[in-house]
C-alpha cells in the first residue's frame, strides 16, 4: 500500500459483533467485518479455545488461518456452560450489534444464547447462524467439515486411480479454499445488509444461513447450466481448444491464452509472428467464441511458443493487452509486487520471529486499511478489556470468576 495514504479505511467503526464459533466458518465470516473497522469479539470456552488455532499448516506453532482470520479482533475467555458465564454473555448481548454464530441447531438454545433469548435484552441485535446446512433440514443436526459440505454442494470433485482408490479430483487445494471464502463472504454480506436495516428500523431478526448454500450458490454458473441443460458447459469444452488453451514455453514454464474474442486471437497471431493461424479460428456470429477442438491449430500455435521463455512471450503480450497470464505457482504469485505485493501486511510479531498475513483486498482512495494493526489474539488476551467496554456490572464478572467461567488472560501471542 502507498505510504502517503493519510487517513484509515474503517467504515465499520463502532459496529460490535461477537463471534460464538469454532474453526473456520464464523472466523471467516466476521474477519473482513474486522478488518474493515468492526470491534469483533472472539468469545472463546476456555482452556482450549477456539480450534482454529490448532488447525494445520503451522508458523512458529500457531494455525495460519488463525493468524489471518482472527487479526483485528479481541478474544474472550468466556464459558457458556454455566449460568454466570451465560449471565455475562447476556450483558454483551445487550450493546452488540450482531452475534455470528455456527452451532448445530438447538446447541445456543440450551445454553440460553439463541436468537429469541437475545432478542429480548436487545431487540436490534442480527443474530446470523451460520451452520453446516441449516436449521431445518434432514441434515441439521450432522457435524460436519469442509469437505464433507464441499461433498453435498458437488463442487468437491473425486477420480479414481488406476489401483481403484478414490481420492479427491484434480480441483487445486486454492480453488477449493477460494470456495469456502466466497460461501463466507456471502454470508458477511448478508449480515451487513440485515445491520443497515436494523440501524434504519430498529429491529434485528435471525438469519439463518448454510455453509452447503452458500457453496452452491458460489458456483451459480455450472449449477443454472446444470439445472436448465443437462450437462456442465465447462467439464464438456473440447480440449484442445487453441484460443483458450494452456501453452508451454522453452523454459517448461506455461502461458494460459484466453483470446477468445476474434479482435483478441487475430492480434495475438499477429503478435506470434503467425498471421496465417488467424483466419483458422472458427467464429460465428457472437463476439465471443471458444472455438471447437482443432489439433493441428493448437499444435501448431504450441510449436511457436515453444520457441521463447514465458517472460519473453509476457514481455510481448502484456503490454498489447491480450487476455494472457502467467500460470503461477504459489511462490510465482507472492513475488509479483502487483499480485502478492499489494497483499502483504505489515510483517506482525510472533513468538519465532515476525512474519506476514495477506490483507483484505479492500482499498479506497486515498485510505489505507489498518490491517496487521492487531495481531491475531491470544486466548483470552483481552477479556478485561471487553469486560469494560461493553459496560459488563461487577457483580456478574466476579460471579463468573468465582464459577471458573472467565478465565485469566493468556500471553498476547499464544496459541
Amino acid at each position: 500500500m502507498a505510504a502517503d495514504r493519510a487517513e484509515s479505511f474503517r467504515p465499520l467503526t463502532g459496529v460490535r459483533v461477537l463471534e460464538l464459533s469454532r474453526l473456520v466458518p464464523g472466523a471467516a465470516v466476521t474477519h473482513r467485518l474486522a478488518d474493515l473497522g468492526a470491534d469483533v469479539v472472539k468469545v472463546e470456552e476456555p482452556p482450549v479455545g477456539d480450534y482454529i488455532r490448532q488447525v494445520l499448516p503451522h508458523v512458529d506453532g500457531i494455525g495460519v488461518q488463525h493468524l489471518t482470520l482472527d487479526r483485528n479482533k479481541r478474544s474472550l475467555a468466556l464459558g457458556l456452560r454455566s449460568d454466570e458465564g451465560v449471565a455475562v454473555l447476556h450483558e454483551l448481548a445487550r450493546s452488540a450489534d450482531a452475534v455470528v454464530e455456527s452451532s448445530r441447531p438447538g446447541t445456543m438454545a440450551r445454553r440460553r444464547a439463541d436468537y429469541a433469548t437475545l432478542a429480548e435484552l436487545n431487540p436490534a441485535l442480527v443474530y446470523l447462524s451460520y451452520t453446516g446446512y441449516g436449521q431445518d433440514t434432514r441434515y441439521a443436526h450432522l457435524p460436519s467439515h469442509g469437505s464433507n459440505l464441499a461433498a453435498f454442494a458437488g463442487v468437491n470433485p473425486i477420480e479414481r486411480r488406476a489401483d481403484g482408490v478414490v481420492v479427491h479430483g484434480p480441483m487445486p487445494y486454492g480453488r477449493y479454499r477460494a470456495s469456502m471464502e466466497l460461501a463466507a463472504l456471502q454470508a458477511s454480506h448478508t449480515l451487513l445488509a440485515a445491520l443497515f436495516q436494523a440501524r434504519a428500523t430498529g429491529r434485528g431478526r435471525h438469519l439463518d444461513m448454510s455453509l452447503v448454500h452458500t457453496l452452491m450458490a458460489g458456483d451459480y454458473a455450472a449449477m443454472t447450466d446444470y439445472a436448465n441443460n443437462g450437462r456442465l458447459y465447462w467439464q464438456d469444452l473440447p480440449q484442445p481448444t487453441p484460443k483458450y488453451a494452456y501453452y508451454e514455453c522453452s523454459d517448461g514454464e506455461v502461458l494460459l491464452v484466453c483470446a477468445i474474442e476474434e479482435r483478441f486471437w487475430r492480434s495475438f497471431c499477429e503478435l506470434i509472428e503467425r498471421p496465417d493461424l488467424a483466419e483458422r479460428g472458427a467464429w460465428g456470429e457472437r463476439e465471443m467464441d471458444f472455438g471447437g477442438e482443432d489439433v493441428e491449430l493448437y499444435a501448431d500455435v504450441q510449436e511457436t511458443i515453444r520457441t521463447r521463455t514465458r517472460a519473453e512471450w509476457l514481455d510481448l503480450l502484456i503490454p498489447s493487452g491480450l487476455p494472457c497470464s502467467p500460470v503461477n505457482s504459489v511462490a510465482d504469485a507472492l513475488a509479483d509486487p502487483d499480485i502478492g505485493g499489494r497483499l502483504m501486511t505489515d510483517r506482525q510479531t510472533l513468538p519465532g520471529g515476525r512474519e506476514v498475513t495477506l490483507m483484505a483486498p479492500a482499498w479506497a482512495a486515498g485510505h489505507d486499511v489498518e490491517f496487521g494493526a492487531t495481531p491475531a489474539p491470544g486466548l483470552g488476551r483481552d477479556t478485561d478489556a471487553v469486560l469494560a467496554d461493553f459496560g459488563v456490572a461487577e457483580r456478574t464478572v466476579a460471579a463468573a470468576r468465582e464459577a471458573g467461567a472467565l478465565s485469566a488472560p493468556a500471553g498476547p501471542r499464544s496459541a
